[in-house]
C-alpha cells in the first residue's frame, strides 16, 4: 500500500514492513544489510513498475566479479625453497586436553524455584 514519496507499507502473513524504495531501506533490514532488495521490497519496485535489477548496487555485477578475480594467483614455492629469516619459529597453539567428561549445558531451573522461595 503506497504511503507516498516512495515509501510503502506492506503486509506480510502476520506482520507489516515499512519499505522506503528512495533510500533502499525496509524494516526486515535484509535490503539494508545485504543490499539486495528483500520480497517485501521487490514487490514495492513491481507496483512502481520499476525493475528490481536496477537497484542491485554494482559490486553484485559479473563486470565486477570479473575486475575482482581478473589478476592471477601463483602458487607458492615448496617449502624447501623459501627463504630462512632472522625471526622467532612459528610454534602452532598449546591445546591442554582437560581431563574427564565436558560439562553439560543445563538451564538453571533450580534457580528459578530458588528465586521463586525467595519471593515467597
Amino acid at each position: 500500500m503506497p504511503a507516498g514519496q516512495g515509501i510503502f507499507q506492506v503486509q506480510s502473513k502476520e506482520n507489516t514492513y515499512i519499505v522506503d524504495i528512495v533510500n533502499k531501506q525496509c524494516e526486515c533490514r535484509r535490503w539494508d544489510l545485504t543490499g539486495i532488495p528483500c520480497s517485501h521490497a521487490i514487490s514495492c519496485l513491481r507496483h512502481e513498475r520499476i525493475p528490481p535489477e536496477t537497484v542491485i548496487p554494482a559490486y553484485y555485477s559479473v563486470e565486477a566479479f570479473a575486475t575482482a578475480y581478473a589478476n592471477n594467483i601463483w602458487p607458492c614455492k615448496d617449502m624447501a625453497d623459501w627463504e630462512k629469516t632472522d625471526g622467532p619459529p612459528v610454534a602452532p597453539v598449546v591445546y591442554e586436553k582437560r581431563i574427564g567428561r565436558p560439562p553439560k549445558a543445563r538451564k538453571n531451573k533450580h534457580m528459578r524455584f530458588k528465586k521463586e522461595m525467595d519471593l515467597s
